[in-house]
């Protein structure tokens, strides 16, 4: 099933939220505990999606778990800045695994032969960061001192822990390789024969995890920026309906006459709140296209009569706003980007 990004974070919002309305759980536990189930997603998501490699998922999985904490913080620019980094840091992978080929081969081979040991190097800083001209540039300039640290510490725990979550697939592929080259090494070779066969090998190993890479890189990247526009809305929209919880149910009480809010399947009421509170509190899209979102969530988590109940006292709502909010293109073009989603269908709730 397709479904926009910011369509998928109302719908986690409202679990979240109808969650703590008929629970007695911490609200920031029930938050945190949904936002990871969803991370996980996504990293199932980009591992369906590779050619039979796991290194999709575990580089989503090591990625994503730090950034959990920091869901409430981050903003459209920031999650493409990130997946850019995450993905500049797999250009780094390739030398990572030469280093386990070259300990692989280095006992089995006369001294000497294996010159030079190294064909690549660690990339500089400057490689994990848009260059100079680059559609980024922009925004990583804009950023906040503390949205630069905070980013650059991503970097330097990620370059480490990355390499140590990964050794253990790259050191069978390792050895998988060195075993295959030793077997095709002639046993008559001189030491110069067996220098040169051994850097044409090694040359084309590494071509051929260069591309790989560049394309794990280009996977797990799409799928860290789409949970980095998903999960911080949903999380935006559950604190934001939390702390102006008031405010939000004196306004649907006004509204809907003749209607109790706590007699309200709850449901249907934790809808109208997060539709109230894009309508009176965020202000960041036309009211049409807030209330169309209630709606659908509506007849997917309740029931079609519920959708036009929803529709009925959300636009009473909106007809009473002084002003329209004008939607800046980067919010429309959230709305309209689509994800594949294996959807279960109705919640239980």
């Amino acid at each position: 099933m397709r479904i926009s990004v910011r369509r998928l974070a109302r719908e986690w919002a409202l679990k979240v939220l109808y969650q703590y309305d008929v629970g007695d759980g911490d609200l920031h536990e029930v938050l945190m505990t949904a936002m990871d189930h969803l991370r996980q997603d996504f990293v199932h998501l980009g591992s369906r999606t590779s050619s039979g490699s796991p290194f999709e998922e575990v580089c989503l999985d090591v990625l994503t778990q730090p950034l959990l904490p920091r869901l409430p913080h981050f903003h459209l620019a920031l999650a493409r800045l990130y997946a850019f980094v995450a993905a500049a840091l797999l250009g780094e992978a390739p030398w990572w695994q030469e280093q386990l080929l070259e300990k692989s081969l280095r006992n089995k081979l006369p001294s000497g032969v294996l010159q030079p040991p190294y064909l690549l190097s660690a990339l500089p800083k400057r490689a994990f960061l848009p260059p100079p001209g680059h559609p980024l540039e922009a925004d990583y300039e804009a950023l906040t001192f503390q949205e630069k640290a905070d980013l650059e510490q991503f970097l330097q725990e990620m370059r480490e822990n990355l390499p140590r979550h990964l050794e253990s697939l790259m050191r069978g592929i390792a050895r998988q390789e060195a075993k295959r080259i030793l077997d095709s090494l002639p046993s008559s070779a001189s030491p110069e024969e067996t220098r040169n066969l051994l850097l044409t090998q090694r040359e084309e190993f590494n071509r051929q995890q260069i591309a790989r890479w560049r394309q794990i890189a280009d996977t797990v990247r799409h799928y860290l920026e789409l949970w980095l526009r998903t999960a911080p809305f949903a999380t935006q929209l559950v604190l934001d309906v939390s702390q102006n919880r008031n405010q939000l149910d004196t306004a649907i009480g006004e509204t809907a006459v003749g209607w109790r809010l706590e007699r309200l399947v709850a449901v249907d009421r934790n809808i109208l709140r997060i539709g109230a509170c894009e309508l009176l509190i965020r202000r960041e899209l036309p009211a049409a296209v807030i209330i169309n979102e209630a709606v659908e969530l509506a007849k997917k988590y309740s029931t079609a009569d519920s959708g036009r109940f929803v529709n009925g006292v959300l636009s009473a709502m909106a007809e009473k706003l002084a002003t329209t909010p004008t939607p800046s293109p980067h919010l429309m073009e959230q709305e309209e980007t689509l994800i594949e989603m294996e959807m279960d269908g109705k919640d239980e709730s």
